[in-house]
């Protein structure tokens, strides 16, 4: 007699989760990145598709689209603004590396935008709080045209393809998110609600009103020790505007203010006075301890992509070597130099940052 079979209960088959397709309104939130090349992307939207350019501005899509039930109203969406407020906090800075001109199908061109973890790890937050979305893969991009048909598809990809958005690459801070909102009659999307990314570091172009402080802030005992590569003598205002005037006027020199929570906290700049592209930052001593200088740095090496670089600090000076290695540089060599910060000569680490 043969043995019974044990009965085993067959899996239940996974039915996917329905996307909603339509309703009275539609959201998304994405990220509107700003700036002179960002106005020159535009021109091109404008230039090849009028309609698509002015729904929306420039931008990429983070989450979304979802279609909503009820009138296309902010206080429709309160619960949802409350959840993304609660969750800001948690958001990381985000930056957007642009460029490549890219199609779907025969129906929209696009620049081509890099999937960092960062943006990922935000994308799944916000996904956490709105639900599934649309995107069966998320591929991150900035539309250009998604109208245009046939020969006149074409003759635009053509165009774009000729363009410097083809090959070259830029990176460019996100300091928040937008909340966006479209009803069926809306000519337009709308923001109605910023989600603010805890960023408190930016970098702007220097000007005169800075040069004051730079010269306070070069004179701190702290920094001047610390730096021991200073000027000759930090109390010498006629030679530090003839410096400045100088690197200022300098087109082979990068130079930034380093700005925290809207206050000048120093300097940052790349230059090649030695032959090889070097990079230089001072900060105030207000401002040690905060994680200021890693941030500065990050962000001028996102927006200045170009390598090697390289870096000379005192040996001794342990916070400005540990900046530097967490921004990816490596010792590579040693050498040694009259510091007049200290008014001796004193052991100096070489490193540089590589592609990669």
């Amino acid at each position: 007699m043969r043995k019974p079979k044990l009965y085993k209960k067959k899996p239940k088959k996974k039915t996917p989760m329905p996307r909603q397709r339509s309703g009275d309104y539609r959201i998304f939130v994405g990220a509107f990145p700003a700036g002179e090349k960002i106005e020159q992307i535009q021109q091109l939207r404008e230039q090849f598709d009028w309609k698509t350019s002015q729904i929306t501005p420039p931008h990429v899509t983070l989450a979304g689209t979802y279609w909503r039930t009820g009138k296309p109203s902010a206080a429709n969406e309160g619960v949802l603004i409350e959840k993304l407020t609660s969750l800001a906090p948690y958001l990381k800075p985000l930056t957007l590396h642009l460029g490549g001109i890219y199609t779907f199908g025969q129906r929209v061109i696009y620049l081509g935008v890099q999937s960092t973890e960062n943006m990922l790890a935000i994308r799944n937050s916000l996904l956490g709080v709105m639900g599934k979305d649309k995107h069966r893969k998320f591929r991150p991009h900035l539309t250009l045209t998604m109208r245009l048909k046939g020969a006149a598809f074409g003759e635009a990809l053509a165009k774009l393809e000729q363009t410097e958005w083809t090959d070259g690459r830029f990176a460019t801070p996100i300091h928040q998110l937008q909340l966006m909102q479209r009803g069926p009659n809306d000519p337009a999307w709308r923001t109605i609600h910023t989600i603010p990314l805890p960023s408190h570091v930016q970098l702007r172009d220097v000007q005169d009103d800075d040069l004051p402080i730079f010269f306070a802030q070069q004179q701190e005992p702290a920094g001047v020790q610390m730096a021991a590569f200073t000027a000759k003598d930090p109390t010498n205002r006629a030679a530090f505007d003839s410096h400045w005037a100088k690197i200022r006027a300098d087109a082979g020199v990068i130079l930034r203010t380093i700005l925290y929570n809207d206050h000048v906290a120093g300097s940052i700049a790349c230059h090649s006075w030695f032959g090889e592209p070097e990079i230089t930052y001072w900060l105030g001593e207000s401002f040690w301890g905060k994680g200021i200088a890693t941030a500065a740095l990050r962000q001028f090496l996102q927006q200045h992509p170009a390598r090697p670089l390289y870096a000379r600090v005192a040996q001794d000076n342990v916070g400005s070597l540990r900046v530097l290695q967490k921004c990816g540089f490596v010792i590579t060599g040693e050498d040694s130099g009259f510091a007049h910060g200290r008014g001796t000569e004193i052991p100096e680490y070489i490193l540089t940052l590589q592609d990669g």
